[in-house]
């Protein structure tokens, strides 16, 4: 099978299938510029299926080493309780601990930074700006659209951009 084949195999995209040849998923022959990769679908789900088990089998290992850290520090804190509750000592500790946990999870890319979150974003809604005010001249250009219906398409797109920013900030400030 070729990789959009095999995406369909799995019912998942094909940048699925890139990251997972990445990650060492079995290929037959690579793929290059023109011609198809090969790729052997039982090969490939028993090394899915090896995949996902690593990935679970990883998961468990970091909740132990999570609530051993936890243990280690004397955080025995419930799910539903509140640290505030705590003294301050117990506060310290289970803050450090909660540090433990997200650095682990943000160096097995469970976790990402809002810093890194909120650049990712600005950077897609540049693209997608500068992608959606082209867009009235490009269909000018190669749809014959008149002008008066391209200044109707510019129009509607900068009201879309103006309501887009204004909920995503107020998004961005219910969440902060």
């Amino acid at each position: 099978m070729n990789r959009q084949e095999i995406a369909e195999y799995f019912g998942v995209m094909p940048a699925t299938i890139d990251s997972w040849i990445r990650k060492g998923m079995p290929v037959d022959k690579a793929g290059s510029n023109g011609r198809p990769y090969v790729i052997d679908p039982q090969k490939a789900d028993v090394w899915r299926k090896a995949h996902i088990e690593c990935i679970e089998r990883d998961r468990v290992e970091r909740d132990v080493m999570i609530e051993r850290v936890r243990r280690e520090l004397g955080i025995c804190i419930a799910r539903d309780e509140s640290a505030e509750e705590l003294s301050f000592e117990e506060q310290r500790r289970y803050y450090a601990a909660e540090l433990a946990r997200m650095q682990i999870e943000e160096r097995r890319g469970e976790l990402i930074r809002a810093d890194r979150v909120r650049a990712l974003l600005e950077r897609q809604f540049v693209s997608l700006r500068d992608f959606l005010q082209s867009l009235p001249d490009y269909l000018e250009r190669s749809s014959d659209l008149n002008p008066e219906t391209a200044e109707d398409f510019a129009e509607a797109i900068s009201d879309f951009q103006e309501r887009l920013v204004s909920d995503v900030r107020d998004r961005f400030r219910n969440h902060a």
